[in-house]
């Protein structure tokens, strides 16, 4: 984990705080709305359409968060076997250019989720749901991305060792 000072460790906490709680929302909510729908198919021969839309909702809001979840907490796969050949100062450098490279595509992709919340008219068929809710998600998801990124980064400018763990050793 990285080194921070007080309020970017309090910000991350916050974040990393209300993302379980949106994600772990969300996922429950798929569920409890997949299994309402099953046992309706079952019990009264009807399915409602409703249930998918907003279970889709709830889903894209779940993985997205959940992503932000398993990068703040370094949980990520990597693929080191040609970067661990690298001297410790060769695999340092790599890991800052892998991680600027990560926080440009953060950014990029946290300027294209507004854009496209921005210019969204697309709404569900059933509840009348706007997308934006959907897109939603993916800005605060994306936000999430870029400040760890810029903070890992840091980081990793300042010498500090930022470490890969699995998800289960960081929560």
């Amino acid at each position: 984990q990285h080194r921070k000072g007080k309020p970017m460790k309090k910000i991350s906490s916050f974040l990393n705080k209300m993302s379980f709680a949106l994600a772990g929302t969300g996922f429950t909510a798929v569920i409890a709305l997949i299994v309402f729908n099953v046992f309706a198919r079952f019990l009264f021969k009807k399915s409602f359409a409703w249930v998918e839309e907003l279970a889709y909702v709830c889903f894209t809001w779940s993985t997205f968060l959940g992503i932000a979840i398993v990068y703040k907490n370094r949980g990520l796969v990597a693929i080191d076997v040609l970067v661990n050949k690298f001297s410790e100062k060769g695999q340092h450098i790599t890991a800052i250019v892998i991680e600027a490279l990560l926080l440009v595509a953060n950014v990029f992709l946290t300027i294209w989720s507004i854009d496209l919340f921005m210019k969204t008219t697309r709404i569900t068929s059933m509840l009348r749901i706007s997308y934006k809710w959907v897109y939603l998600g993916m800005i605060i998801s994306f936000i999430i991305l870029t400040y760890e990124s810029a903070g890992f980064l840091i980081s990793m400018l300042k010498g500090k060792e930022v470490k890969n763990a699995a998800l289960e050793d960081q929560v």
